[in-house]
């Protein structure tokens, strides 16, 4: 077996370490273009015939741009973009398993040409009988179909039936003064089996120590924005784990912080 195409983003090729990058560069064909492979990719760059047809003889039919560049979507500064061409998609409701009207949240299921076979060792897995794979990704779609992503299915807080979505409570936090960074986990809540309370595990800046004052005023903080269900019932202030990309380890956290779920 031999892998003849991969997808990587331009984070995950600068993490390679230089003895993968030795063994997998060899595998590449002299003749072909590498592009970008070994520097920051800010963005997607045409490609031209020249340039194709060669990958064409050795990756034929395997080969297929996932994605490209759009011009003129300013206004949609905070979107991920539009679906690409000839892929379906829908974002479903976790709970009632129907689709969301526009605007609302739900989670994302696909189908296309460069939908993958199943997750390996077996083929079909995870692909349901209407052919959509789901992501594990909530996402808002506007009426346009630019789409937004939300927060990671894994990562919601049930609160009594309403879903508080995790990640930007996470980025909000980060606003207020004391805050340096916040994860924000579900804890089971003992008044409400299967449902959960939100806990807020915030690492401080410099010149601040904790106390049920700065807890009233986050709080406070999180009430200016969000609905009453969003405020943290239970805070922690410690240093956060981080994963290799420095972004929060949420499984990490659960398990530092009392948290149930895992990934």
């Amino acid at each position: 077996n031999v892998v003849n195409v991969a997808n990587f983003t331009g984070l995950l090729v600068r993490m390679l370490p230089p003895e993968v990058l030795k063994k997998v560069m060899p595998i590449v064909s002299k003749s072909l273009p590498v592009l970008s492979a070994l520097s920051p990719l800010i963005r997607p760059i045409p490609i031209t015939s020249s340039m194709l047809q060669p990958i064409l003889k050795i990756a034929l039919p395997a080969l297929m741009s996932a994605g490209g560049g759009r011009e003129g979507a300013q206004e949609h500064k905070k979107s991920i973009g539009q679906p690409i061409l000839d892929e379906d998609v829908k974002l479903i409701d976790p709970e009632t398993v129907k689709e969301v009207p526009v605007g609302e949240p739900g989670e994302m299921y696909y189908r296309g040409p460069n939908l993958m076979l199943g997750y390996w060792p077996t083929p079909g897995s995870g692909i349901g009988e209407d052919g959509y794979l789901g992501s594990g990704d909530v996402y808002m779609m506007d009426e346009e179909g630019f789409m937004e992503i939300v927060d990671r299915t894994k990562d919601m807080v049930n609160v009594a039936g309403f879903k508080v979505y995790t990640e930007e409570l996470d980025k909000y936090l980060c606003n207020h003064p004391a805050v340096f960074n916040a994860g924000v986990i579900g804890l089971p809540d003992p008044k409400r089996p299967g449902a959960e309370i939100v806990k807020a595990c915030v690492q401080l800046r410099g010149g601040y120590e904790p106390s049920k004052e700065l807890e009233e005023e986050l709080t406070d903080f999180v009430a200016k924005r969000f609905p009453p269900y969003y405020k943290p019932k239970l805070y922690e202030f410690m240093e956060l784990p981080l994963s290799s990309v420095d972004k929060i380890d949420k499984l990490a956290l659960r398990k530092m912080a009392g948290g149930k779920k895992s990934a």
